[in-house]
């Protein structure tokens, strides 16, 4: 994309990111391909998660948010005439319900017909592994529910957080220079599109960040920090550039329809749009996930990795 077609605030982000990068040497950008199942490897293994389950354990979470729903408040949802009210603006945690799964359904169908990435994901370090902007509702539709065969994403590595970063182990170019940078985002020119600079300073064992966006990186950085710092009194001080916009946000609206393929069955089967989920143990578990074998002795079954309930990490230093 040509450089002249973005904002000159967005320009303005960029510049002042990048002076700092180059100014400081603290953080180098990286970008990857990797498909949806690696990347969900990545995102799950996490020291407080043993079996690697936390993406199930946040679409059973959601699943079971939406069945406790009144009935009254679905009926709201489904009456809402604009975005913010789908959303549930002001803190309704019912209709907040409604929405995630409404959104999360939406997300798999416009990725389908789509079939284009429009922005890469961020990828960043949290101190006990990485995480993700777009957040939980996009991982678990393109890493968790359908899978993408490749995924566009870029990391900004601080080493002073991440010695032994995952991208290292994979295939990845260094991305040295704004134009490069652009070029991995195919909407940035849309009007509702923000690149962002955001700055967190950390300081007698406490820190603080100038905008709620950067809360996950934010809170992952001083938890390093006062892991790997001896002195309880230090002082750092960080540079973050990340990215917001509201282009799927203008077609939701015209789909709202989908919230009458989110219900629970009369067979205790869940269903979203075109997902099927089933309740072992009181997890809610996607019905393409229960792929074992039959007996000891099932010589016909294959591992799928695509299909695989518990993942497990092969990266010697996650």
């Amino acid at each position: 994309m040509n450089l002249s077609s973005i904002s000159s605030s967005n320009m303005e982000a960029l510049e002042r990111f990048w002076s700092w990068m180059e100014s400081t040497q603290r953080c180098k950008i990286v970008s990857f391909n990797v498909s949806g199942t690696e990347l969900r490897q990545l995102f799950d293994i996490d020291p407080t998660d043993y079996w690697g389950t936390s993406s199930v354990a946040t679409m059973s979470e959601a699943i079971d948010e939406f069945i406790a729903v009144p009935p009254e408040k679905l009926t709201k949802f489904k009456n809402a005439q604009e975005v913010g009210d789908l959303a549930g603006y002001g803190g309704d945690d019912d209709l907040y319900a409604c929405y995630r799964l409404f959104k999360l359904a939406w997300l798999a169908e416009d990725i389908a017909t789509k079939n284009v990435q429009e922005a890469p994901v961020q990828i960043f370090w949290n101190n006990r592994g990485y995480l993700c902007h777009p957040g939980s509702d996009k991982r678990l539709v393109i890493t968790y529910l359908q899978p993408m065969e490749s995924i566009r994403c870029f990391y900004i590595w601080y080493p002073e957080l991440d010695p032994e970063p995952w991208h290292l182990t994979h295939e990845h170019n260094e991305v040295n220079t704004i134009q490069e940078f652009v070029d991995l985002f195919y909407r940035c020119d849309h009007p509702t599109f923000n690149f962002g600079v955001y700055t967190a300073t950390y300081e007698n064992g406490d820190g603080h960040w100038s905008d709620p966006h950067i809360n996950a990186f934010g809170r992952g950085t001083l938890r390093t920090l006062k892991k790997e710092l001896k002195d309880p009194n230090f002082y750092a001080t960080f540079e973050h550039l990340s990215y917001r916009d509201a282009v799927h946000r203008h077609g939701m609206i015209e789909r709202k329809d989908i919230i009458n393929t989110i219900y629970l069955d009369d067979n205790n089967i869940f269903h979203m749009g075109e997902f099927k989920f089933v309740n072992e143990n009181g997890i809610w578990i996607y019905d393409k996930c229960l792929n074992r074998p039959a007996s000891l002795i099932d010589t016909n079954w294959k591992y799928d990795p695509t299909s695989a309930l518990f993942t497990k990490t092969k990266y010697r230093n996650i």
